[in-house]
Order: structure tokens, then sequence, then C-alpha cells
């Protein structure tokens, strides 16, 4: 639970340095044609996407698998598994991290100062402590804006338990829902503080 945990902030919040630090120094976060910018933020945002899953994929790998291994850590769960359910994990960790990032980061401190403080929160909300069945509502249904909830689940019961895929297919679903979503307000973040100059991101 923690491994995964560490992968969501650290993949979280490095994104965010990154918006931060494009704001701090005035640049574009568009790297494309100014006549092009408002109409290809999609391009962008899932080019800035395939960057960060070539950069996290290999360190999930050794994170999630070599390093167990290396310890003698009991491991169920086979790479494969632990790969496939990782994808759409990784894929609404960065959409997510996009989208706050453009929305509310201004400066590069930002996500540092915060960094702490909600990886508490999401560590008990994500079910390890706490049995989700005993949340309340409020709580049950905030626990689920994040990748990390059904990220924990799932990927506790492929290495811990030895589980299939179908065996996880409910968290497994809520990842590639979240993606989606996230992916949807990460276009549309980018071309709102575009078109508008939000935070001076020109």
């Amino acid at each position: 639970a923690l491994s995964i945990l560490v992968v969501h902030q650290t993949l979280f919040l490095g994104i965010c340095l990154l918006c931060g630090d494009a704001r701090e120094n005035k640049r574009s976060l568009l790297v494309i044609p100014a006549r092009l910018r408002t109409r290809c933020t999609h391009r962008v945002t899932i080019g800035r996407a395939l960057c960060y899953l070539l950069i996290y994929t290999p360190i999930c790998i050794l994170t999630l698998w070599f390093i167990p291994r290396i310890f003698q850590l009991p491991q169920l769960g086979n790479l494969y598994s632990i790969l496939i359910f990782l994808l759409p994990f990784i894929l609404a960790v960065i959409f997510f991290g996009i989208t706050v990032g453009n929305i509310f980061v201004r400066y590069k401190v930002s996500p540092l100062l915060c960094f702490a403080f909600f990886s508490l929160i999401l560590f008990f909300a994500s079910g390890m402590v706490w049995p989700q069945s005993n949340m309340p509502g409020f709580w049950y249904g905030f626990s689920q804006i994040f990748p990390s909830t059904p990220g924990v689940q799932g990927f506790v019961k492929v290495s811990s338990m030895g589980a299939s895929l179908a065996d996880v297919r409910s968290e497994y679903l809520t990842l590639w829902i979240q993606a989606g979503i996230y992916f949807i307000t990460a276009c549309f973040s980018l071309r709102f503080i575009k078109r508008y100059k939000i935070f001076n991101a020109i």
C-alpha cells in the first residue's frame, strides 16, 4: 500500500512542480505554434502523458516488482498482471496531476507545502488503515476522487493476494474511468488558461 502511494505522490508532485516552474518562469505549457494552440490541447496533453508514462514505467517496475524480490518480500502476483493494472493507474495520476497543476498551482513551491499533508490523508482514505465500509459517506466519496484509492486496493490484491485482473475488475474499471475524466479536465483546463491567460502562463 505504501509503495503504490509513494508512486502516486511522487508522480503527482513532479507534474505539479513542472507546471509551477513553467508559470514562475513564464514559459508556455504548449510547445506548438501559436496559431494551433487553442485547438491542439488534447495532443499536447497526450504527448505530455506519454513522456511521463515512459519515464515512470521503469520506476514502477523497479519499485513494485524488483525491489520486493531483492528483499525477498512475499509477492504472489506476476509481472504481467501488475503492469496491466498499473497502466490505467499511472495514466489517471498523470491526467489528475496535469489538471490540478493547470488550475491550482501558481508557484513551484506550492505542491511541496501540501505534499506531506495530503499524503497522510490519502493513506487513511485508501482503506488500508480503516475499512472503507466503515467510512462516513462524505469521506468515502472524497476518497474516490484520487487514483490512489482504487490503485492501492487493486494493487494489494494483485501483488499480495495473487488476484487476477478479473478479481480486481471494479478497481481496474474505476481507474480507467478516472483516467478518462481527468484527461477531459486536463484538456479543458489547459485550453482555459491559454485562452484567458490565467496566471500569466503565456
